[in-house]
């Protein structure tokens, strides 16, 4: 078989391997094709960031960053206002069932079913909006402790939420007077106390 024109008389057996450098490469007037023979000829360096490959030659190390405190002001806050609210919320709607149902004025079961859907909705979102905002306050104060940085003053760092929720308590129940007041802040740092003594029992962080 044969061929003539542009192309060289080349001979093609089927027994024989195809060798493609018997073709020369033609080209356009204008235009020109880029011998890719050899891979001496092709600087990787050149191409390389097209394929998301960085050159060797100029890259350097990239490091991500990391709080050494964990969690930053916001994630820390979300987290916590979420649990709350929707704590609050199933908390206290299902004592507001339980607290419909019995005090139902009538054994139907629909007047049953309205009294039980109010007292929950009423209980349930009463307590959401208590927890949200006091998770929000703790947030807040946590924020300010982690700020002014009480451990150089030799406050151990699992003391640092004892102190938030001791202050979160008292800003809450600031407007009740000073006996009221200082009974939140007590409250807030005893049950904040009894989550840390959890942790350190069960391994679970909150």
């Amino acid at each position: 078989m044969s061929s003539s024109g542009s192309w060289n008389d080349t001979e093609f057996k089927a027994d024989e391997p195809f060798d493609a450098s018997s073709f020369p490469v033609t080209s356009s007037p204008g235009f020109s094709l880029p011998d890719f023979g050899s891979t001496s000829q092709i600087d990787l360096g050149v191409i390389s960031p097209v394929f998301g490959v960085a050159d060797g030659a100029t890259s350097a190390a990239d490091y991500l960053e990391f709080d050494v405190k964990g969690r930053g002001f916001h994630e820390r806050a979300t987290h916590t206002i979420g649990l709350s609210y929707f704590g609050g919320i199933l908390g206290g709607g299902a004592y507001g069932a339980a607290e419909g149902l019995r005090n139902s004025p009538s054994r139907k079961f629909k007047v049953r079913m309205n009294s039980l859907f109010n007292a929950a909705g009423q209980r349930g979102s009463r307590a959401g909006n208590a927890l949200g905002v006091l998770a929000l306050m703790y947030s807040g104060c946590q924020e300010a402790v982690d700020t002014l940085e009480l451990e150089q003053y030799g406050v151990f760092d699992k003391a640092l939420p004892i102190v938030a929720a001791g202050a979160t308590g008292m800003i809450y129940k600031s407007t009740a007077g000073t006996r009221p007041m200082v009974l939140a802040g007590v409250i807030g740092a005893l049950f904040m106390g009894a989550i840390q003594f959890g942790e350190n029992v069960t391994g679970i962080r909150y």
